[in-house]
């Protein structure tokens, strides 16, 4: 029915987050992957579900509902089919799927998966909700307590799966979570978990004294409270430990020893792109990952995704930050020429990093780049 070549075609930057299945679609067909023959048994295929979905909607007595409410079943169906096929190592072998099996079996597959999304949610929101920071700070405390309770007895995986129902008032640190449904709640408590988590490296008291020091209303304000504690430990030029699973990761810092085997390295890697959430991942860094090659290789092996690397750099030494400060400078001008995707996307997340530092700070990683240079010469790790 169509034609699809096996090596890679489709890049998955360019995907929507929020509508996988429609843009991924119009990708295959700009690529070649699909024919645009196959546009209507597949166009068939979606009015067949959405069909069998408008009668279970209303218990089996019709197939026609209002059109508002056929719009949400159809952008659901759209949702869960996404859902399945986000879970393909890539986005050309998410097309064979679609190419070679019916939409209804992909359909199912995909509310198995949401079933279990929620469940893992429901785990996390447990977890987040015992790590909780203690603040006067509303907002974070409605949010824990009602806002993000309600979305599960609320949200209607079956038919309107790409729906995020709840009042999540407390603003999240890093860059706006670009899903949906049980996707966005996933991705906020991941996030959320690992800022209670560094929060809870401060005292009590010290929170609320840092929190008084940005602004004496702070209870009443929509802050993210991780943002203000991160920016006052860097400004001192230090970093705490992070509590995780009751031990805690400390500063990272590196040995300038000998590299793992390959066999060693590509299994670590495998390892840490199973981990569910960023915390695990920082931990197994922290715990395996003892030399500066071993650190450049981990970050160009596709290990780490979006703010995960800035998470990442936050746990580093300023030895670490130096090193890493160094690298991207040398290797900027001729960036584009030699450098591959994945260099380029950690060598970048780090210049957004390293431009965030507050200024006394960053000066200090400068200086201490330079006094590398001086004593290594021009070696480079």
């Amino acid at each position: 029915m169509n034609s699809i070549e096996t090596s890679c075609h489709i890049e998955r930057e360019k995907l929507s987050p929020k509508s996988y299945f429609e843009s991924l679609i119009q990708e295959a067909l700009y690529a070649g992957l699909l024919e645009t023959e196959s546009l209507a048994p597949l166009q068939m295929q979606i009015i067949e579900i959405l069909t069998a979905q408008t009668r279970s909607f209303t218990c089996g007595e019709s197939s026609s509902v209002r059109v508002e409410t056929a719009q949400t079943i159809l952008e659901s169906i759209y949702y869960t089919i996404g859902l399945h096929l986000k879970s393909f190592s890539n986005p050309d072998a998410a097309v064979f799927e679609l190419a070679n099996k019916p939409l209804a079996g992909l359909f199912l597959e995909g509310q198995k998966e949401l079933k279990e999304k929620i469940t893992e949610a429901k785990k996390l929101y447990a977890k987040v909700r015992t790590s909780r920071i203690e603040t006067l700070n509303y907002a974070y405390n409605a949010t824990l307590d009602e806002g993000l309770k309600c979305f599960f007895p609320d949200y209607d995986w079956e038919f309107s799966a790409a729906e995020t129902p709840g009042m999540i008032d407390y603003p999240i640190s890093g860059n706006e979570i670009k899903t949906e449904g049980v996707e966005y709640i996933l991705t906020y408590l991941e996030r959320l978990l690992y800022e209670n988590r560094y929060c809870n490296g401060f005292s009590k008291e010290e929170i609320h004294t840092v929190l008084l020091d940005f602004h004496s209303d702070y209870p009443d304000l929509l802050i993210n409270i991780y943002e203000i504690l991160s920016s006052r430990v860097l400004s001192d030029g230090s970093l705490p430990e992070i509590k995780l699973k009751n031990k805690a990761i400390p500063t990272i810092r590196f040995e300038d020893g000998k590299a793992m085997e390959d066999k060693e390295f590509k299994t670590l890697t495998e390892e840490i792109r199973d981990c569910r959430t960023i915390t695990d991942k920082l931990e197994m860094i922290s715990e395996r990952i003892k030399s500066f090659t071993d650190l450049r290789d981990l970050l160009r092996s596709e290990c780490l995704y979006g703010d995960e690397f800035s998470d990442l750099f936050n746990l580093l030494g300023d030895m670490e930050t130096a090193l890493l400060y160094q690298e991207t400078k040398d290797q900027m001008e001729d960036a584009d020429v030699y450098l591959t995707e994945n260099e380029k996307e950690w060598q970048n997340k780090y210049n957004v990093f390293f431009k965030n530092l507050e200024p006394t700070f960053r000066e200090k990683i400068i200086q201490l780049s330079e006094k590398i240079i001086n004593n290594r010469g021009d070696a480079k790790w």
